[in-house]
């Protein structure tokens, strides 16, 4: 099946990729990974490299998903052990293709699509494996600190990128390899000391407290005055703020407000145009401007907000009940907290892969310099989910999620194999072997 246009392959054809700079530590590696190059055959081909180090964070996947299902039991030491190698791993032969490219001479605009792709699919492996590190449950901790902390923070530098032709993703002194070697010490941590860490409760400062009592407290008054039960239900909160926090909330939290913040940063140097200007040669057909940037906003962002809903929201076993489930449990002995860890597991499932495929989708769109579209497939999915869930009830919510990651599993594998299929044969080149040159 044909995704792409020949304007698209051939605006494709001639991207150029711009990096946003490196940071301090990304320096300290260089030596290394110049050496770790040139220890590689030379037959090996970059995009394997990079589906090797992905093949990693699968495997960490599911050794996590054997051992620890509901996100909440104590896995073996050695699954943290080699969650957290799996990310040395994967970001280490990241930076490493590249490289390889280069070296081979075989540097292609597939690479760069192929790069930031696998990033996009392999992101929720990784944010599942962190909350079952931490033992944060499916619910708003989990969806809250993915989806703001993480997806929109990711995928907006990914917009960014669209409108100024560079990649702008942390600061000199943070980036992506500093954040990887964070999250391995997470893991690590959770090797040693296990998940009792992560719930050791710590006092939450006196002012921090008085400050959430006042914005609640100001908020049941505004409710009061445009009535119902509004100041009620606020007044309440502000009464029982805790005076504790778990450090795996606190981690959540924090994780939360930097994504937020950096997300925020993306928007307003794209709407206040102080992002760099896309040269005259890269706009193609893209749609630019500042009114174009705004519209785009809300299709990627409103989706993957929409996802982290359908995680949000978790269906109970016990409220779930019906034919599906009644079938589980007497044909497998399944019961509701079971059947509650799987139905979460697929709904985080069904919306990293939706949200790869709108990622992909962006990527491409910029590196062929077209207009960005929509990702139909996911707002249809998410939209389903929660409709069916929360208003109609017209099948079992564990039925309707199972359909629904077969779909978004289907439609993302019909749609990289095609446009990667459609990008070889333009380009001539093979994705995961070096194609021998006439002169060999």
């Amino acid at each position: 099946m044909k995704f792409l246009s020949q304007q698209a392959l051939y605006g494709l054809q001639s991207y150029k990729y711009k990096s946003g700079g490196y940071t301090y530590l990304d320096s300290l590696h260089n030596p290394f990974w110049n050496y770790l190059v040139e220890c590689l055959p030379t037959f090996l081909a970059p995009n394997l490299i990079t589906l090797l180090g992905a093949l990693g964070i699968f495997l960490a996947y599911a050794a996590n998903i054997t051992f620890n299902a509901s996100f909440t039991d104590e896995a073996p030491s050695w699954v943290y052990v080699l969650t957290a190698a799996s990310i040395v791993l994967y970001i280490n032969l990241d930076c490493v293709d590249g490289k390889q490219a280069r070296r081979t001479k075989t540097s292609s605009p597939l690479g760069q699509l192929f790069d930031h792709g696998v990033d996009a699919l392999v992101l929720h492996m990784m944010l599942a494996n962190i909350s079952a590190s931490l033992g944060v449950a499916c619910g708003w901790k989990m969806a809250s600190a993915a989806c703001l902390g993480i997806m929109v923070p990711w995928v907006l530098a990914q917009w960014e990128e669209y409108h100024s032709g560079i990649m702008m993703y942390g600061t000199k002194y943070y980036g992506v390899l500093e954040a990887n070697y964070c999250i391995c010490i997470v893991h690590i941590i959770s090797a040693i000391w296990g998940l009792s860490f992560w719930r050791t409760l710590l006092p939450l400062p006196e002012p921090i407290v008085s400050i959430m009592r006042e914005v609640l407290l100001a908020a049941a008054g505004l409710a009061g005055r445009l009535g119902g039960r509004g100041e009620e239900l606020a007044g309440t909160y502000a009464q029982s703020i805790p005076s504790h926090v778990s450090v795996a909330d606190a981690a959540l939290l924090f994780v939360s407000t930097a994504g937020f913040a950096h997300g925020l940063h993306n928007v307003v140097r794209v709407l206040g145009g102080s992002s760099p200007q896309l040269p005259k040669e890269e706009e193609g057909h893209k749609q630019l401007g500042r009114r174009a940037a705004a519209l785009q906003l809300l299709p990627l962002v409103g989706t993957t907000i929409l996802g982290a809903f359908t995680v949000a929201l978790p269906c109970s076993g016990s409220s779930d009940a019906g034919p599906w489930q009644e079938l589980l449990r007497s044909s497998l002995g399944l019961d509701d907290s079971v059947i509650d860890a799987a139905y979460c597991r697929f709904s985080f499932s069904t919306y990293g892969l939706l949200y790869a495929l709108m990622a992909t989708q962006l990527i491409i769109a910029h590196m062929a310099k077209e207009p960005l579209v929509p990702c139909y497939l996911a707002l249809g999915c998410f939209g389903a989910a929660l409709l069916n869930s929360h208003m109609l009830h017209i099948a079992s919510p564990s039925l309707v999620m199972l359909v629904l990651h077969t779909i978004a599993l289907a439609g993302y594998l019909i749609y990289t194999t095609g446009v990667i299929g459609q990008i070889c044969e333009h380009l001539g080149i093979n994705c995961l072997t070096i194609k021998p040159t006439k002169d060999a």
